[in-house]
């Protein structure tokens, strides 16, 4: 089973890591459970995550790719330059999206660091 690794990157924080396993984020003290209806477990994951990062633009691991959906895909998008696109719907919206390479993915981060965003970074690992 892979449960992902967050790490949220800011000019604050550089690396600050929380192990987030499957359906639960731990927060310090606080755990966050977030079973929405009607989405796919991965978006369920998704948005309880951003749930819990707000001010960042979350970077979610789908593969060889890094993904951000909502608001996030329309503002990371703009500032990087890189194709805005759609990925299914989400309460009758379509969800924008964009993405990039993990082998490519620093220089995004550094990029979007420099303009003054936060950044999270959601890994996938097994456990």
């Amino acid at each position: 089973m892979l449960a992902p690794k967050l790490i949220a990157i800011s000019p604050f924080a550089p690396f600050e890591t929380f192990a987030t396993p499957r359906g639960t984020t731990f927060l310090g003290e606080r755990a966050v459970s977030a079973a929405k209806p009607a989405v796919t477990p991965m978006m369920a994951q998704y948005l309880e995550i951003k749930e819990a990062h707000p001010d960042a633009l979350l970077f979610y691991r789908m593969g060889d790719f890094y993904e951000m959906f909502f608001d996030d895909a329309v503002a990371a998008a703009e500032a990087l330059d890189i194709a805005l696109t759609k990925r299914g719907k989400h309460e009758g919206n379509e969800i924008p999206m964009c993405g990039v390479p993990h082998h490519a993915a620093e220089g995004y981060f550094l990029t979007l660091i420099r303009k003054g965003f936060r950044v999270a970074v959601c890994e996938q690992m097994e456990s």
